[in-house]
């Protein structure tokens, strides 16, 4: 059970992280310090939290993914991210 918790707060803390983070997170070595350094923090801090979710799922034997009303209009983003990116030109 102690690893069922350390699972869940895995789950959540980097949630939290990544809303009171990216505000404020730049590194000031490179040209864009304000782009790309808070994009590789959310990927970072949401890839751990997807990771722990899993590992939680595989742990306790259920995965539990609940639908909501965003579903759809999620799907169709996803549909037309992707058909612009196979048609897109590369200059």
């Amino acid at each position: 059970m102690k690893i069922e918790k350390i699972l869940q707060g895995l789950i959540v803390a980097p949630l939290y992280l990544v809303v009171l983070l990216v505000p404020v997170f730049f590194v000031p070595i490179n040209s864009a310090f304000l782009e790309w350094n808070k994009y590789y923090l959310l990927v970072f801090l949401t890839a751990v939290s997807l990771v722990a979710w899993l590992a939680h799922g595989l742990f306790t034997k259920k995965l539990t993914i609940y639908r909501s009303l965003l579903d759809w209009p999620l799907l169709l983003w996803l549909v037309a991210a992707l058909v612009v990116s196979l048609f897109s030109k590369d200059t």
